[in-house]
């Protein structure tokens, strides 16, 4: 929900009175990295409710405008999700749009982020074991420290997915369970590149009659965030223009 947009305003706070207080939220100040701006929001919690009261009492809070410095955006936390040996985590992969038009887009494997703290789904007392960002997970601590177990490679992912699904037979119906979650996020990044390609390129141009934004020898390399629930069902969080390449770790 776009909290700067009246519609999505009203739509949130409609959803908070139909038991959306009993649910879990992320607020988050668009356009900002390393964590900053991220409040995980726990069910029923006092954060939460002052939010509600700040949209419903405060016409300043959200923004009014696009370009307003405090606008905010919140969506749905991602419950039941699937941790790495007890830490939360989500996945960074990379997109190369090589081309608009025709559309070309390129997909490389990444790294999983790792909370260093133990994950409670339950428990909100700590936003380090909610945010897997490195930045943040850093400053926590206050060292660059254990920055390998922040991290994680995908062979090691994929490692840990088949012990996962050898343990569940209710999944055992998922034969390549690597493939099984690369498969959805290439599906989603194909719809998000597809969708944003007219809004990324300033040059005309047109395909079966309908005229498309596209941009001679223009490229553009995106960074994607994903998360995977209990059921490998995989969900995108968030996609980043000129994402950052990690170094921190061996992964």
């Amino acid at each position: 929900y776009r909290l700067y947009d009246k519609k999505d305003k009203r739509r949130f706070l409609d959803r908070l009175a139909d038991g959306g207080m009993d649910e879990s939220w992320v607020l988050k100040r668009p356009h900002k990295d390393g964590g900053k701006g991220v409040t995980v929001l726990g069910p029923n919690s006092k954060e939460l409710l002052d939010t509600a009261n700040k949209l419903r009492n405060d016409p300043r809070f959200g923004g009014k405008h696009p370009k307003h410095p405090d606008r905010y955006i919140i969506q749905k936390y991602v419950n039941r999700l699937l941790p790495y040996r007890g830490r939360k985590f989500d996945l960074r992969v990379y997109c190369l749009v090589a081309s608009s038009v025709p559309l070309v887009a390129f997909y490389h494997d990444g790294t999983l982020r790792i909370a260093l703290p133990k994950f409670d789904e339950n428990d909100f007392s700590s936003q380090q074991a909610h945010l897997t960002n490195w930045s943040a997970q850093k400053t926590a601590q206050g060292t660059k420290k254990n920055a390998d177990q922040a991290r994680a490679s995908f062979e090691e992912l994929a490692s840990y997915l088949e012990d996962y699904v050898s343990q569940n037979p209710r999944l055992s119906h998922i034969k390549d369970p690597i493939s099984h979650v690369r498969d959805q996020i290439k599906d989603a990044l194909a719809t998000v590149v597809h969708v944003f390609r007219d809004l990324s390129f300033s040059v005309d141009a047109e395909e079966n009659g309908k005229k498309l934004c596209g941009a001679e020898n223009g490229f553009s390399f995106l960074g994607g965030d994903f998360m995977i629930d209990s059921d490998l069902k995989v969900w995108i969080t968030e996609m980043q223009s000129g994402p950052g390449t990690s170094h921190d770790a061996k992964s």
